[in-house]
């Protein structure tokens, strides 16, 4: 049986194609269901993408469906609902490397952060290492990196624990 990965909201779902043709898939928003329906069987990763891209923007008028896209990451798919009304930005925290070396220096406030190109990710020279993150409408904030992380999964959950830990405002704690 066909299958592929999708990321929605930083979560990664395996999702198995169980037969050609046009197939249900069940999406919730906000604790509400909507079917969304994927045209065909497609035949690979960019077919499913674009299948599920059209898919979800046929499913419901609102923004969250209507201006969704799907965007493939090497073998996986992410999936962005469209309307976000919170923004991300990262910059450096004074003369702290991190943001450069975790590839999350940003232009400007996004609705989501991904990294420049990581592979030869050499992991955070500072413990603890700073950066600054800005959330929806909360000022910029320091973020505190412990533990000088030397591979990706511990950079990922350093992070995470960073972010969570920089404000008591849900923007940082969910």
């Amino acid at each position: 049986m066909p299958s592929f990965d999708i990321i929605i909201q930083g979560k990664s779902y395996r999702v198995e194609i169980p037969n050609p043709g046009a197939m249900p898939l069940q999406v919730i928003v906000d604790g509400q269901p909507f079917d969304v329906t994927i045209a065909g069987a497609p035949a690979d990763l960019d077919a499913a993408r674009a299948a599920l891209e059209a898919g979800l923007r046929a499913a419901h008028a609102s923004a969250a469906f209507a201006d969704a896209r799907v965007l493939r990451l090497g073998d996986r798919l992410f999936v962005l609902p469209g309307g976000l009304a919170s923004t991300a930005s990262f910059d450096a925290a004074g003369s702290d490397p991190a943001a450069d070396e975790l590839g999350l220096r940003s232009g400007g406030p996004a609705w989501a952060a991904l990294s420049a190109d990581l592979s030869g990710f050499a992991g955070v020279s500072r413990d603890p290492a700073r950066l600054r993150a800005g959330v929806g409408a909360d000022d910029p904030r320091e973020v505190v990196v412990q533990g000088a992380p030397a591979t990706l999964d511990a950079a990922r959950a350093a992070l995470e624990a960073g972010l969570r830990a920089a404000h008591d405002t849900p923007a940082f704690t969910r």
